[in-house]
């Protein structure tokens, strides 16, 4: 009983002295204290996790080690799941280069640099399409609130051609399927194929109100699709159906397996 207590003590303290090892290569390496980052990292028992590769890769480049520490580097600046910090990636990118350039190896070294450079931009670039796309969301306003919202207020001229634009598009989707019908063609059919010219226009492309629009559009179409199903009739053809569906279910089937 007493051995399986102090079992379970040792397990339970074993976390804590790693963390408390982890911290005392952290609090050398922030030191730059070389003699005691090498002292330290032999008598490391515990996981080798990015961090402690790092250390030692660039204990390494610190005591001449060079080609050991590229060994070490290389994986780790290679691969995109290790858990590094920027400043840590920055610093295995810095120790990499720097083995490089002292086994003359520059073009490895400039290669280097341009990963990371072209990194940094895409990562730039994207923050920047970020930034820029919460702008304009910000910015943005529904329409449909601009006009009909009483504390709203008066627009600016710039806007008025957008909402006036609006006020006919809104006009034109009552109206238009209405006279079409004269003709036998649907409504949603009218409905359906302005929409898709108004997006090709690049009418409202970013507006809410019309998204909000859309999707209630498409939602009632196979709405009133349903109901004008005849029961009566699909039980006459039920035959058909299932001979159909099980005809195009077996193609699927065989085009999946065959892909």
């Amino acid at each position: 009983m007493r051995l399986l207590l102090l079992l379970l003590i040792g397990l339970a303290q074993q976390p804590d002295s790693t963390a408390r090892s982890l911290a005392t290569l952290d609090s050398l390496y922030a030191a730059r204290d070389t003699a005691g980052l090498v002292r330290a990292l032999r008598s490391w028992s515990g996981e080798s996790g990015p961090r402690v590769e790092l250390y030692r890769g660039v204990s390494a480049v610190w005591t001449g080690r060079v080609t050991q520490a590229i060994t070490i580097l290389r994986p780790l600046v290679d691969s995109t799941g290790a858990a590094l910090t920027r400043e840590q990636r920055r610093d295995a990118v810095r120790a990499l280069a720097e083995s490089y350039a002292r086994k003359r190896q520059y073009s490895e070294a400039a290669a280097l640099y341009d990963a990371e450079l072209n990194t940094l931009d895409k990562a730039v670039d994207a923050a920047r399409a970020r930034a820029a796309a919460l702008a304009d969301s910000a910015k943005q306003e529904p329409i449909l609130d601009a006009l009909t919202s009483p504390d709203a207020p008066p627009p600016s001229p710039r806007k008025i051609p957008g909402q006036l634009a609006f006020i006919g598009l809104l006009f034109a989707l009552f109206l238009v399927p209405k006279m079409l019908q004269r003709f036998r063609i649907p409504g949603a059919v009218t409905a359906l194929l302005m929409g898709f010219g108004a997006s090709l226009l690049g009418f409202f492309s970013d507006d809410v109100t019309l998204r909000l629009f859309s999707t209630l559009g498409i939602v009632s179409l196979f709405l009133f699709a349903g109901l004008e199903i005849d029961g009566a009739e699909l039980r006459r053809n039920v035959k058909p159906l299932v001979l159909h569906a099980a005809i195009w279910t077996a193609l699927a089937i065989i085009t999946a397996v065959a892909a």
